[in-house]
């Protein structure tokens, strides 16, 4: 019974030495013959140091044996008894591969290691990276590959709404500033994702939330006016303070709105009306559906004196004519809703006042009888207090007649004696 407690040992102290070495097939024959318990067994199995195989393959910079060690199954964040973790020896060491190797998640060339903490959210190797001071210095936190397109590993932080990495980075003096090869910065992927929480983030920190950029993320004609997040994500922006700039438009920031998010509930269209913005009327809404469809440069051909009045005569194709109609369709409707939803909470307030009225006139009656018990309580203890008195006075005077009564009985045995004789 003692020899299979043999091999296992024997085969924990043979994966340690070929993850250390970097030999990819004794590391696979070891876990392929300990079978999936085993291997899962062994890959968390430390040394004297508390260090585990992919410990030891990173420290040793071996991508490969890095790589299929977290294909079977591996921890990248066990740490060794000192704390360290695999990354963070890596990075010490500056194997750039074997940190890669234990970020990614998908092989992509465009993306550095910050990259990929950011997409995964893995705020533990973005930690253990920046504690290496060695590597921040060789890859900063705003480093591209041309590949990325520009794009930060902050913008991905923000897009995904990965707070904890998006934290460390700004911590780390990631650039709010940074533009990706179309102009937008992290502000705009964040709002163009709907990451609320990120967005709030990244204006308490100080980004430009009118930082203007093309129009290359979107289905807009590049000749048109530049990009905002405000024209991103209005709702997230309205409520961090943006200046909109939107009550003197014609309507168009709130008809943008209602043709980037036909299919939601009119959130942002909503607020933009209540925060001062103009109602489109149906030439401002043609003019945005157009530009949506992709027939912008039509009405670029016309003088522009004459503008207005082409948007009049110009019906346009008809799904544009159709989409103006419902997109125009949709705003009465979300605009029509938070009246029958105030009307309710109004009549449910209304109801709540005539409750906590009846419950208010109860309360009074209870108090009411709850003074006049307590009037009758006193009375009653007055007149039991003169009870007691009164019990008191008699007990008294029985107690002196009680003692008035052997004098008596003695003179009037003295009284009788004479008599008989």
């Amino acid at each position: 019974m003692e020899e299979p407690a043999v091999s296992e040992a024997s085969q924990l102290c043979a994966l340690h030495a070929a993850a250390a070495a970097g030999d990819v097939g004794a590391i696979q024959g070891l876990l392929d013959t300990a079978g999936a318990p085993g291997a899962a067994a062994l890959l968390r199995a430390v040394d004297g140091s508390g260090r585990t195989p992919l410990w030891l393959a990173a420290a040793g910079g071996h991508a490969a044996a890095v790589r299929l060690l977290l294909e079977r199954g591996a921890d990248r964040h066990a740490a060794a008894a000192d704390g360290s973790l695999p990354i963070s020896c890596a990075a010490r060491q500056g194997h750039a591969s074997v940190v890669q190797a234990l970020v990614e998640d998908s092989h992509f060339d465009g993306w550095t290691a910050w990259h990929w903490c950011a997409r995964t959210g893995d705020a533990a190797s973005a930690r253990a990276l920046l504690s290496e001071a060695s590597w921040v210095a060789a890859q900063p936190v705003d480093s591209t590959r041309a590949a990325a397109n520009g794009v930060t590993a902050l913008m991905i932080a923000a897009a995904d709404g990965q707070l904890d990495v998006l934290a460390l980075l700004l911590g780390a003096g990631a650039s709010l500033h940074a533009i990706d090869d179309g102009g937008w910065t992290a502000l705009h992927y964040a709002a163009c994702h709907d990451r609320a929480a990120a967005v709030q983030t990244l204006v308490r920190a100080g980004a430009d939330v009118n930082a203007a950029a093309d129009f290359n993320h979107c289905d807009y004609d590049v000749d048109e006016t530049r990009l905002t997040p405000l024209h991103v994500a209005a709702r997230l922006l309205l409520a961090c303070g943006a200046d909109a700039l939107v009550a003197a438009d014609g309507g168009r920031a709130v008809a943008e709105a209602v043709v980037h998010h036909q299919n939601g509930a009119g959130a942002a269209a909503l607020l933009l009306v209540r925060s001062g913005a103009a109602i489109p009327g149906r030439k401002v809404m043609t003019k945005c559906v157009h530009m949506y469809e992709g027939y912008g440069r039509e009405f670029d051909e016309e003088e522009e004196e004459e503008e207005e009045d082409v948007y009049e005569r110009y019906e346009g194709p008809p799904r544009v004519r159709d989409s103006v109609a419902d997109c125009l369709g949709k705003l009465g409707e979300w605009l029509a809703r938070p009246l029958r939803e105030d009307a309710r909470a109004r009549a449910g307030l209304q109801q709540l006042v005539v409750g906590a009225a009846a419950a208010g006139r109860r309360a009074q009656c209870a108090e009411r009888a709850a003074e006049d018990a307590a009037a009758r309580t006193a009375s009653l203890r007055a007149e039991a207090a003169a009870l007691e008195a009164r019990v008191a006075s008699l007990r008294a005077e029985a107690a002196d007649l009680q003692s008035r009564l052997p004098p008596l009985r003695d003179a009037a045995a003295a009284a009788k004696k004479p008599r008989m004789q």
